[in-house]
């Protein structure tokens, strides 16, 4: 056997073995003071990494040697860099170079002068290789001006060296001269078009500089060269994650694992995206297999929470989230992630622990200043929560949470009565909420151009068009709670919930999965509605109940089911087609607060909610959908019982009595007591989840004659409804 074989395969088993016998290690000292345990290195394990880096970088230097591709070499010093950091803002530093030795070269000549040609470089030579060497030995030891200079000497004497250039704009990247890093690194790559890790580098160079794509073409040129390029594709699915394009990214994260199975990180990152894209079981198994692989990964436990979170299992995720700050006590993310269960599910004395401990572990941070902000004005302190909010740094964090900042500090500064200073948190809250990934997937005017669209066809010669159907009553029709968003669905729901004989599906997709279905089958949306066959209306009836069935508990055996939706309003052309005696409860308040509340509240994004980060646009959206509403009322036959929110809280049991009555049902002196029903509730899937939890409040009564300057553009089109609506 060639002894040069002979040596690479020496080489890799060696490595193996060294990686086989080997394997990181982490002890845990307990600190009985705070309570908390702290993962601390063990000599044993930086001598495990040492060793088997040691074994990577020889089996380096023989492919290099043996003259196979840069990239052959390279994927092993990648592998040192790489194998035990994060995939995501690595730059590709170099551990050491590697290039063929003339004894070689003459040899490799002899045999295949056409090969060597094409791999000999007219920037290398001897001198060249060896100063590369010692500048990269001086970059990762951390001498960076001696690096520097070993650069640019080779750069004196061979100007357009591309390594040379390319290291340049690393160290300048590293210094802080970005726009200096992108002229270097650009110019190594157009002497040198098929280098790999300059098109990498490259592309983290512009991530940083928020050059979305840019970035992205950057790794997918690197990736052309190179198609199996872990941290190129590592990163350019977490440029598609920060752009919210979570298919994309999912996509990318899997061809990790395709290359690199036992890869951790891959594996987590791709339970990240798909926990974004809602499919959270398989988000759960992808973590479960990155913690199987990394057991005492933090982020990954971190990440499995968030899927559990998804899931509403939240003992699940309270657990993923305290293991995870147990591995590591000053992760914020999971803290603020364990401080998220608290607050969402209305444990106030969990929540107020779980800030201690976090102040306690972790730097000042926003995320955190958010929920101690948020503890604070459950206690009533709103000048305290005030301080804190506008003390909480701002550096490095997200869109997400600089504008779940500023919609805190109007709503406390609302509630001190700065209504001046709260409108303007409000406005810069929506503004960035524009800014989250999510946003540049949403379009408020799509909405209500599919409100102007009902408002045409939906005339009384359209509904003498209809097919005569007589659908199948074997399951009785639910009850449909609806109203415009922030007119006091939740706490009617949640009042309502607290009789026995109801239960309540909230906000689940059943219509909008009845309507997607329709729209599948393609042709015109009206027609297909029209032209239901008595087959086409079983199957979606069918599917209807299958989605409802998902979000209530099946076992209750209750009389009266309540599909709660507020905007399932402008669909009630639709439920009527499916249940012609469906029964809907109406919710009305002033129309001034009502809209102005969806101003300031913060909604996940989607098409609707997107009309609420803009005043005009939220009007306008009432305006179409109380229009739709009435031309509904006025061309179909339907069955509604209107409840006015101020009367619900002057006078909760004349209220609802009458409510019970259109369901057929009495009243139960159980129902008074719904704040107990809301506390026993999981999770509230709801801006209002902190309210219901309250007694009956007056205080947001009238709370838009307040803000009547900043409303005054929206008046006309408000006050006409109000007046409509019975309001003074």
């Amino acid at each position: 056997m060639p002894r040069t074989l002979m040596t690479v395969k020496t080489a890799l088993s060696r490595m193996r073995l060294c990686s086989r016998i080997i394997t990181p290690a982490t002890v845990h000292d307990t600190d009985d003071t705070k309570n908390r345990t702290k993962p601390q290195p063990e000599k044993g394990r930086l001598r495990a990494i040492f060793v088997t880096h040691f074994a990577r970088h020889c089996l380096a230097v023989r492919l290099s040697n043996l003259e196979k591709s840069s990239f052959d070499s390279h994927y092993w010093y990648n592998r040192i860099n790489n194998s035990h950091g994060s995939l995501f803002n690595i730059f590709w530093v170099p551990k050491v170079a590697f290039y063929m030795n003339r004894s070689e070269k003459r040899r490799r000549l002899k045999t295949d002068k056409k090969a060597v040609k094409s791999r000999t470089r007219k920037w290398e030579s001897p001198a060249n290789n060896q100063a590369i060497n010692r500048s990269m030995q001086h970059h990762n030891g951390g001498r960076l001006s001696q690096a520097e200079a070993g650069y640019r000497d080779i750069l004196q004497r061979t100007p357009n060296h591309p390594v040379a250039l390319h290291y340049l704009g690393v160290l300048a990247v590293q210094s802080g001269h970005s726009k200096a890093a992108v002229e270097l690194i650009s110019k190594a790559i157009s002497v040198w078009p098929k280098y790999a890790e300059a098109h990498y580098n490259l592309g983290n160079v512009f991530r940083e500089l928020g050059r979305f794509q840019d970035a992205i073409n950057g790794y997918q040129k690197s990736l052309v060269i190179q198609p199996d390029y872990i941290d190129a594709l590592g990163n350019l699915g977490a440029t598609y994650q920060k752009l919210g394009l979570y298919q994309d990214a999912a996509n990318y994260f899997r061809k990790m694992i395709a290359l690199s199975p036992d890869l951790s990180t891959a594996h987590t990152n791709l339970g990240a995206a798909l926990t974004k894209l809602g499919q959270f079981d398989e988000a759960v198994a992808c973590n479960q297999k990155a913690i199987e692989l990394k057991p005492d990964s933090a982020e990954a436990h971190c990440n499995l929470g968030s899927a559990f979170m998804g899931l509403e299992k939240f003992e699940a995720a309270q657990l993923s989230f305290e293991y995870a700050i147990k591995v590591q006590s000053d992760f914020v993310l999971a803290h603020s992630n364990l401080a998220e269960v608290f607050e969402k599910t209305n444990r106030t004395d969990d929540l107020r622990s779980a800030v201690a401990d976090a102040k306690r572990y972790c730097s000042n941070d926003l995320r955190l200043a958010l929920h101690e902000a948020q503890l604070l004005m459950r206690d009533g302190d709103f000048a305290t929560a005030r301080s804190v909010l506008e003390n909480a740094p701002e550096q490095q964090v997200e869109a997400q949470y600089l504008s779940g900042k500023a919609q805190l500090l109007g709503k406390v500064c609302d509630r001190l009565g700065d209504a001046k200073a709260a409108f303007a948190y409000f406005e810069n809250s929506n503004r960035l909420s524009l800014q989250t990934p999510e946003a540049k997937h949403v379009d408020a005017r799509r909405y209500r151009k599919k409100i102007e669209q009902s408002l045409k066809y939906a005339t009384p010669e359209w509904v003498e068009s209809w097919t005569e159907l007589t659908p199948d009553e074997d399951q009785a029709a639910p009850v449909f709670l609806v109203g415009f968003p922030r007119s006091g669905t939740t706490l009617l729901d949640t009042i309502l919930r607290s009789h026995p004989e109801i239960s309540i599906a909230e906000e689940a997709p059943t219509i909008l999965c009845v309507k997607e279905a329709l729209i599948h089958k393609g042709g015109n949306y009206a027609e297909a509605v029209a032209g239901l066959d008595a087959a086409g209306l079983a199957a979606l009836r069918s599917l209807y109940f299958e989605q409802l069935n998902k979000h209530i508990d099946a076992t209750a055996k209750t009389s009266v089911v309540i599909d709660k939706m507020p905007l399932h309003l402008i669909d009630a052309d639709l439920i009527h087609r499916l249940f012609p005696k469906a029964r809907f409860v109406f919710l009305l308040r002033h129309p001034c607060d009502c809209v102005f509340s969806c101003f300031m509240q913060e909604f996940q994004l989607n098409d609707a909610m997107a009309n609420f980060l803009d005043l005009q646009d939220a009007a306008t959206l009432y305006d179409k959908s109380m229009q739709v509403w009435e031309q509904y009322q006025a061309t179909l036959p339907l069955q509604v019982h209107t409840v006015h929110y101020e009367a619900l809280i002057d006078d909760l049991q004349g209220t609802i009595e009458p409510i019970l009555k259109f369901l057929g049902l009495n009243w139960e002196d159980r129902l008074k007591d719904y704040a107990a029903t809301a506390l026993k509730r999981k999770k509230i899937n709801t801006p209002s989840y902190n309210q219901v939890t309250q007694p009956l409040y007056s205080r947001a009564r009238g709370r838009w004659v307040n803000y009547t300057d900043n409303l005054e553009p929206v008046l006309p089109t408000l006050l006409p409804w109000a007046k409509h609506f019975g309001y003074e």
